[in-house]
């Protein structure tokens, strides 16, 4: 009856070593999720922060650029108030545009 008792006693010990090392092998998973997961957040913010700069420098450009076309366009003989729409597009963006759109179909209506 001894040799059964150490079989239990072994089958026991096995067993949790088993389980030790399976929770050991999910809690490695599990952090090399939460590193991929949180690497991916990070490369997702640096793209962001990239291309918002990329829109901020092309904004800068078409304000710039305005100016000149606005001048050029009085030199050629254009409306006062399409030059200064130019201005106010070019140098506002897209929400002036929007804005003087609205203030122009409201008085030719």
């Amino acid at each position: 009856m001894p040799d059964v008792k150490d079989r239990v006693l072994d089958t026991i010990d096995e067993e949790r070593h088993w389980r030790h090392a399976r929770d050991e092998q999910e809690q490695a998973h599990r952090h090399a999720m939460e590193r991929a997961a949180a690497d991916q957040t990070a490369a997702k913010i640096v793209e962001e922060h990239a291309q918002q700069r990329r829109s901020q420098r092309n904004a800068f450009i078409i304000a710039l650029a305005s100016i000149p076309a606005a001048m050029a366009s009085e030199w050629l003989g254009f409306a006062n108030s399409f030059c200064i729409s130019l201005l106010i597009i070019g140098i506002g963006g897209p929400s002036s545009a929007t804005i003087l759109a609205r203030i122009m179909d409201k008085l030719k209506g």
